[in-house]
């Protein structure tokens, strides 16, 4: 289930003069999910965890310095985080139910993750984790599925997923999961919110043109645009660069292999970055 939850990070580049960046994704080409990064031309710089269980949804903190990421090396999925280079992976949480695609606050004192942990119909939840003291605060609390929530750069207010009113649509709240509201409205599927840099634009995913495609909006859910028509492959999970100049995402080619292409924050110039036969993906 879990090739389904998929997202892709852009770290700067501090170390090699011209590489762009990196990219830090999952892939399966050693036999199971495992953590990769690699630069945004491309090349495998690093394998980050090696495990014979699934390790995936990574995204690094602002500061470039960790990543936080799920693994299922315990028994079930719970949230780690572990130092850029792979070293000093720590489990944060821990709990039977599922815990996902932990997403670090601006500040890196917080992540925010979703979760069954306490539902009663086993929807998904949205909570908050204090690094520090491993203290978890649920924010949402709905009879539907609240994901994939994703932390405004400001700090001030926490973008998601919630099919609450019928659908699934793009809602924003604040940090204490007070004043939930609505950015998108339409009876296709829209998914997956990623802020850029500046916090002035959403893009996220939609299948409102027939096909998964990036779409990008202002923050406030006005001016909803497409960026790129590709009825050829299904195109989800976006993501900005430190920047906000390109835009990483997930594409699914002929129904059977995902991989990762970069593409400028205007649609233009998509590339593969991946090209490998086995899943790239989360």
């Amino acid at each position: 289930m879990h090739r389904l939850l998929l997202c892709l990070t852009i770290v700067a580049c501090s170390v090699a003069p011209g590489c762009g960046g990196w990219v830090v994704f999952t892939s399966d080409r050693d036999g199971d999910n495992e953590i990769y990064m690699m630069t945004t031309l491309g090349s495998i710089t690093a394998k980050l965890t090696d495990n014979n269980v699934s390790d995936s949804s990574p995204a690094v903190t602002a500061d470039g310095m960790q990543v936080v990421f799920q693994s299922g090396r315990d028994g079930n999925p719970e949230i780690y985080i572990m130092n850029i280079d792979g070293t000093g992976q720590i489990r944060l949480t821990n709990d039977p139910a599922q815990d996902l695609s932990p997403r670090p606050s601006p500040d890196g004192k917080y992540v925010v993750f979703w979760s069954h942990r306490d539902t009663v119909l086993g929807e998904f939840e949205i909570y908050l984790l204090e690094i520090e003291t491993r203290e978890v605060t649920r924010l949402t609390d709905n009879d539907a599925d609240d994901r994939e929530p994703v932390f405004r750069p400001d700090g001030t207010k926490i973008a998601f997923t919630s099919n609450r009113d019928g659908n699934y649509e793009i809602y924003v709240m604040n940090v204490d999961g007070s004043d939930p509201t609505r950015l998108t409205n339409n009876p296709a599927t829209d998914q997956l919110p990623a802020y850029s840099p500046d916090g002035s634009t959403i893009a996220f995913s939609s299948s409102r043109d027939g096909d998964l495609e990036i779409y990008v909006m202002a923050s406030d859910g006005s001016d909803q645009k497409r960026l790129v028509r590709r009825p050829e492959q299904q195109d989800s999970r976006p993501n900005y660069s430190p920047d906000g100049t390109q835009i990483v995402f997930l594409s699914l080619l002929d129904l059977a292999d995902y991989e990762i292409f970069l593409m400028n924050a205007d649609g233009t110039g998509a590339t593969n970055l991946t090209g490998h036969p086995a899943w790239d993906d989360f």
